[in-house]
């Protein structure tokens, strides 16, 4: 089981320019960030997989059985509050990227690089256990061919020798 919280894949998206922007330490401990990722400090700003493996960008909105709401009182300050009113964007958020899961997407999280780095970190790694997975069956085959290829020859070679005996003797059944 792993937690979105340690992927790479973690990220927010961007309002200006619509694409994935790495999520930082603090968003991903406090589930919320005053930096680039947030128009300001304690604004509710989603969760999302850049490769799309787990729809964590709801989630927040289903915390406590759904008794989450989305309020936008302007300025860019969207929060999560629930029923009572009381602001809980951040144990939304926290409670969601922390929760344990299954995923098959999952990329050990390395601070500094974006959503898209790691994906080529990612696709780099599978190509080489890809490469390594080829080299190895390349030599199997190989030392099959070479198996096949001395049978070959030894039976050539003991053809031969037995046609050259005959030819010796002149007469394939002696008189």
């Amino acid at each position: 089981m792993v937690k979105c919280s340690d992927c790479g894949f973690l990220c927010v998206l961007s309002q200006e320019d619509w694409t994935y922007i790495e999520a930082d330490i603090f968003y991903r401990q406090e589930g919320y960030s005053a930096g680039a990722l947030s128009p300001s400090p304690k604004a509710f700003v989603e969760p999302h997989c850049s490769i799309h493996f787990q729809a964590i960008h709801s989630e927040p909105l289903e915390a406590n059985g759904g008794g989450v709401q989305l309020t936008d009182p302007g300025g860019g300050l969207r929060k999560l509050e629930n029923l009572q009113g009381e602001d809980v964007t951040d144990k939304a958020v926290v409670g969601v990227i922390t929760k344990p899961r299954a995923c098959e997407g999952f990329f050990s999280w390395k601070p500094g690089f974006s959503p898209k780095e790691h994906f080529e970190m990612l696709e780099q790694e599978r190509r080489q256990k890809w490469q390594e997975e080829q080299s190895r069956s390349d030599r199997r085959w190989r030392i099959i061919e070479i198996i096949v290829l001395g049978i070959i020859v030894t039976l050539l070679a003991g053809g031969f020798t037995i046609l050259g005996a005959f030819i010796e003797r002149g007469s394939l059944f002696p008189p």
